[in-house]
């Protein structure tokens, strides 16, 4: 029987995540980013992901959340949602983040066992008009 999700919340300021953004129209972009991961590796990419909150603050992100999956029968999958001013923001955030040093330690040494993901989806959305986050 599968345990509660895990959620964590993280964020650069200590209040929480921005859910709602600061521009003069108040919104802004949402990337659900849903990490397929290999067997037995769930516990690999957790602790990769705990250390890279450290990069993602670095280079500017906001984290909302971050969950792992509860489906019975399935491989893991971890999920999370990353907030952008737009687009390009989002471009810039993670041109950097990928090219980071810290970044590519961190991922060489967590994949010393083997790889960890098995493939990554990710979409941008954008709240329902009649959404909270509006």
């Amino acid at each position: 029987m599968p345990e509660a999700a895990d959620v964590y919340l993280l964020s650069g300021r200590q209040a929480g995540p921005r859910l709602r953004g600061k521009r003069k129209d108040d919104k802004m972009m949402y990337e659900l980013r849903v990490y397929e991961i290999l067997p037995g590796r769930m516990a690999a990419m957790r602790a990769r992901l705990e250390k890279a909150t450290v990069i993602f603050r670095k280079n500017g992100f906001d984290i909302a959340g971050v969950w792992t999956e509860i489906v019975e029968g399935e491989d893991p999958r971890l999920i999370y949602i990353t907030v952008f001013d737009d687009v390009a923001d989002r471009e810039r955030k993670w041109g950097a983040f990928v090219e980071d040093p810290d970044w590519l330690t961190l991922e060489a040494e967590s994949e010393q066992d083997g790889k960890i993901v098995a493939g990554v989806t990710y979409t941008h959305m954008d709240p329902a008009s009649f959404s909270p986050l509006q």
